[in-house]
């Protein structure tokens, strides 16, 4: 692709720069002996640079919103993996933090230490069992086995965004997730996370499995695509530039 681009780039620099020198020539033939063609060819292959670093500009711009995108939806998969929570509510839980001044960051400690309170709750630890017991959350399926983390945490926070007492939702956060208990309560702020998942899932940067692919193969894929971009910069800076170029022939 990067070689296709770059001949054809190069060809149409090569079709170009015949007529260019032939008009000149005859500009500066029609204008006995004057220059004024010259001056005018010239500013035409200025012209063209200055066309083609704008180009090479929006590109690089392009691209760099394309590596954002990616790196958000990468950056929420791989805590997705890391805590066991979905990138959906994550990406939730990310609107609801930012808008408190937090950053998702401050929630990972308590995320992922999650599993481990379930297994607590389950080996009949009293003060885990107890908060689970009373936000009325269920930590293990009917089988005995424990519930995916995601399904748990999402009844977790729906559970305390009920809790008319503010201290003791704060106390039983605390238990289930540390610090990460109190950051949520003040991402929240009284609201369901439900909300901030919804808003997210309608406005926000998709995550599902179709965009988590594309996100991977943008990555594979943007450091062959940054060099098709200098290439081509490069080949318009050596048709036009200063030194040997067009400009100068003409």
């Amino acid at each position: 692709m990067a070689n296709t681009v770059v001949k054809y780039v190069l060809e149409m620099d090569d079709r170009a720069s015949g007529p260019l020198r032939d008009t000149g020539q005859a500009g500066n033939e029609a204008a006995e002996g004057t220059d004024s063609a010259s001056v005018s060819m010239a500013g035409m292959a200025q012209s063209a640079a200055v066309a083609a670093a704008a180009i090479a500009a929006v590109g690089v711009a392009w691209v760099k919103m394309m590596q954002s995108t990616a790196d958000a939806v990468n950056d929420l998969n791989d805590m997705s993996i890391r805590t066991g929570v979905a990138a959906e509510t994550l990406k939730g839980l990310k609107l609801a933090a930012e808008g408190s001044g937090l950053e998702l960051s401050a929630f990972e400690s308590g995320l992922s230490k999650l599993p481990k309170r379930m297994h607590d709750a389950q080996g009949g630890m009293k003060e885990v069992l107890d908060a689970f017991n009373e936000l009325g959350v269920s930590f293990e399926n009917e089988s005995g086995t424990l519930r995916d983390t995601d399904t748990v945490f999402r009844e977790l926070a729906e559970s305390l965004a009920e809790m008319e007492n503010e201290t003791q939702r704060g106390a039983l956060a605390t238990d289930l997730l540390g610090r990460s208990g109190k950051n949520l309560m003040q991402a929240l702020d009284g609201n369901e996370l439900e909300i901030f998942i919804n808003h997210a899932r309608e406005f926000g940067t998709d995550v599902g499995p179709e965009a988590s692919r594309a996100a991977a193969a943008w990555q594979r894929e943007v450091a062959s695509f940054t060099e098709i971009l200098g290439g081509i910069a490069g080949d318009f800076a050596d048709a036009f530039g200063a030194d040997g170029g067009a400009a100068t022939d003409l």
